[in-house]
């Protein structure tokens, strides 16, 4: 039962990582393919936590991309923490020393990300988007890179062989 609850945990940890970067991948191609109804779906998860503000997103093509430039940071960094995580998530469990390491420098990549981003709310600091998509990274890949670390974990753990048993 322990196992099944561990594999379970692993694996909604690690979807739950995936899921929006997949989603923004999904819509991002159906951008490309010009194929507005797959927009407008993703769109519909996606939007709320995305202002789409014209002066803030990427143009390609002579088209806005579906997400704002620190959103495309964010994603970005999630896809590479979670997958990181996942990768490397028994090695640096493993290692305590080098995970609060790992940890702490993404902690401070996040705070400066964050400040910067209440400081350009608050009009005191002006970026371009080429700025905000770097400052986005960081948002994404710290939570990410724990996220995939402990889906990692969880599921090792859960395909683990028993050694308690007699």
């Amino acid at each position: 039962m322990e196992r099944r609850l561990l594999f379970a945990l692993g694996g909604a940890l690690a979807a739950a990582m995936t899921t929006p970067t997949l989603l923004v991948g999904v819509e991002t191609a159906a951008f490309a393919a010009a194929r507005p109804g797959i927009i407008a779906t993703v769109e519909a998860d996606v939007g709320p936590v995305c202002h789409h503000l014209p002066g803030r997103t990427q143009i390609v093509a002579g088209r806005p991309l579906p997400v704002c430039a620190r959103c495309v940071g964010m994603y970005a960094g999630a896809a590479a923490g979670g997958l990181a995580g996942i990768v490397t998530g028994n090695m640096l469990s493993a290692r305590p020393r080098l995970l609060r390491r790992v940890i702490g420098g993404v902690c401070v990549a996040t705070l400066t990300a964050f400040v910067a981003a209440v400081l350009e709310l608050a009009g005191v600091l002006s970026t371009g988007n080429a700025l905000r998509m770097a400052l986005g990274v960081p948002l994404g890949l710290g939570p990410a890179l724990v996220g995939g670390v402990g889906a990692r974990v969880l599921l090792a753990a859960a395909v683990a062989p028993d050694t308690t048993a007699p």
